[in-house]
Order: structure tokens, then sequence, then C-alpha cells
């Protein structure tokens, strides 16, 4: 405890714990305590640099002397500021750590999404793409996405063998539907011969029926053969018109007959050259040109005509028809498939073949009053 006297406005004396009063120099910090007690009963506390200074003043007496008193904690501030330095110091470093482990996350976050992103791009043109192993949320949801492609490919090899199966029973439907009407007119036509025989009254007549009941089932077999594999095929460079010409020829006896006229517009000097089996292209027209014929009212037209691209040739059949069912539209095309009474579904199926193995297609567009078939070939140059 330090002590000593207020005369005059000079703050004298210092006092030790255990010797008299002695005149000693005061700091800055004791001057400006004591200076700032303006009441004899008030205690005032300063801090400067490294301790802590608490100090009490009272009157002597009716004198205008002042005695003050004063308690001194050394090297408080210090230890409190080197504690603050240091909680700073560590605040300051977790701080950059925190801010260096969110930018951290944040970059594996985003290199994590644009990785997905990419993935799932991939994965939809390579079916048996699959994502990367990666730690972490975005581990489980790129094993997520792996798992829903592994269940996507087994539903699709599932979908696709369910359409195999479907395209088979119906091939197998179109077989035995289209074989058991000429085996039955064959066994009705032997079992008469048969008769006749017995009773020596046979007929040439009979064995004529059997033999066109085989032919028509080798015909069926033909068509079936000749569906999904390629034909021997004569192919040369030569114009689509004559080919065009003959198949409308044939078909005009058809069309006569109710009144149908089968319009050419085909502009003399078009250049239709293409490298083509001419026998299969005008067999594909031909039975174009016959459906077309059944589609059409009595006394109507069916407008063949030629479209010259630069590097494909298309021949457009149109009728005025009541047109394709929209139900029936996707299966026009399916091997035994067929909305007539007779016939044995497989006329487009294998015309659609032979065009596709000469490099071209076979489409159509419906509507009611009207159905266009296009055939499209590729055409070739003159100068080839």
């Amino acid at each position: 405890v330090e002590g000593g006297f207020v005369a005059s406005g000079r703050v004298l004396g210092r006092a030790g714990s255990s010797v008299g009063v002695t005149l000693q120099p005061m700091t800055k910090s004791d001057l400006s305590l004591l200076r700032s007690i303006k009441k004899s009963d008030s205690v005032s506390r300063m801090d400067n640099e490294t301790d802590i200074l608490v100090a009490a003043a009272s009157d002597v007496g009716s004198s205008p002397i002042m005695a003050w008193t004063l308690k001194r904690v050394p090297n408080v501030n210090s230890a409190v500021r080197s504690q603050r330095t240091w909680l700073l110091g560590g605040l300051a470093i977790s701080a950059l750590l925190g801010f260096g482990a969110l930018l951290s996350i944040s970059l594996q976050l985003r290199g994590g999404v644009e990785n997905l992103h990419q993935g799932l791009e991939r994965l939809e043109s390579d079916l048996s793409y699959r994502l990367p192993r990666v730690g972490g949320d975005l581990g489980a949801v790129a094993a997520a996405i792996n798992k829903m492609a592994d269940s996507r490919d087994a539903l699709e090899q599932h979908v696709r063998q369910q359409d195999r199966l479907a395209a088979l029973g119906r091939v197998v439907g179109g077989v035995a539907h289209e074989i058991r009407n000429p085996l039955n007119s064959l066994r009705l036509t032997l079992e008469l011969l048969a008769r006749r025989i017995r009773k020596q009254r046979a007929d040439i007549t009979q064995v004529d029926a059997a033999v066109a009941e085989v032919d028509r089932l080798d015909g069926i077999l033909t068509k079936l053969l000749a569906f999904g594999r390629p034909g021997a095929e004569d192919r040369k460079r030569q114009s689509l018109r004559p080919i065009i010409e003959r198949a409308a020829r044939m078909a005009e006896e058809r069309a006569t007959r109710r009144n149908i006229q089968i319009q050419l517009d085909i502009q003399r000097g078009t250049d239709c050259q293409a490298d083509v089996d001419g026998s299969q292209i005008e067999q594909v027209l031909l039975n174009v040109l016959l459906n077309s014929v059944e589609a059409s009212p009595d006394d109507n037209r069916i407008e063949v005509a030629v479209r010259n691209g630069s590097d494909v040739i298309v021949i457009d059949v149109l009728d005025h028809g009541p047109g394709i069912a929209p139900d029936v539209r996707e299966k026009i095309f399916d091997p035994y498939f067929t909305t007539k009474d007779t016939g044995s579904g497989l006329g487009l199926a294998v015309s659609r073949e032979i065009v596709q193995r000469h490099g071209g297609d076979l489409s159509f567009v419906s509507e009611p009053g009207r159905t266009l078939f296009s055939l499209s070939v590729p055409a070739t140059n003159k100068e080839t």
C-alpha cells in the first residue's frame, strides 16, 4: 500500500509498508489517478500498461491538506493483454482454418457436382457407362445413379425381350393363320380326289386345285424367308422412270375394274438415275399401288409423282381413301400385321426391307381423306 498527501495541488510522498514517510517522485498514472479524486470519500481505479491502481483520499481536519492511499496490483494488465493477444491469435487462426475448410468443401462439392453432371450427360449416350466411386454424400448420390442405370438396363432388356416375344408371337400367329387355310383346302381337295379315285371318277381339276394350294403354301414360305434376309440383288445404274411405268401398268388392270385412274407425274428429262435392282423396286411399287387401289373409293384417282433431290430420289404414291387409323399406324410395317380380311401381312414389311437394303426408306403420312407413301433411294449422279 502506498500513500501520501495532497497540499496546494501538489501530490507529495509515497510510503512503503515498513518505513517512514519518504518523498518519492510519482508516476504519470499515479498523478492522473490522484488528480481525478474530487471527494474525500471517493474511490477511483485506473489501469496502466501493466498494473491496476486503486486509490482513496481523506481530508485532514480543516486543513487544505488531503491524505491519500493507493493500492497497486502489479503485472495484471500485461497478463490479460498477453491472454487477449493469444486469444485473438487463436481466433484468427481458427477463422483462417474455418475459411480454408469451407473453401475446400465448396471446391469439392463444385467438382463433385460437375463430375455428376458430366456423368449424367455421358449416360444419355452410353448406356453401359457408370459413374466412378467418390466419397461422402456425393458418393451416395453417384451410387444411387448407378443403381438406377442398372435398373434401367434391366428394364430395357426385359422390354426388348417382351417385344421380341410379342413380335415372334405375331409372326407365329400370322404363319399359322396363313398356312392353315391352304392346308384345309388341300386336305378337302385330296379327300375329294381320293373318293373319286375309289369310284374311278377322278378328275384332273382336283389335282390342279391341290397343286394350286401347294403353290400358295410355297409363296407364303418364300415371303417369310425373304423377310429379314438379304436377297440376291442385281443392282445396276438405271432410270427409275421405266420401273415406275411398268408397276403402274401392272396395277392398272385392278384399278380399272373400279374406275380408278393412276396418274403419273414424271417430267420429261428428269434425271432419275439410281443404283437399284429394278425387279425388286418394281415389286415394292406394285405392292404400294395395289394397297392404294384397295384403299381408294370407286371412281377416284391415285397420283404418282417423282421428286428428284440432290442426293435422293423420292417416289410419292398418294391415294384419297379414308386414311390409316391412328391406332394401327405404328404397326403398319410389322410382319403379318394386316387390316384386310385376306392377305399375308408381309407386303409392306418385305417392301420396307427391300428399300432399306438399297440404302433408302419407305414411309407414309396419313390423315382422313388421304394417305401418302414415299419411297426414297439414293440418287446417282450423271458423271459417275
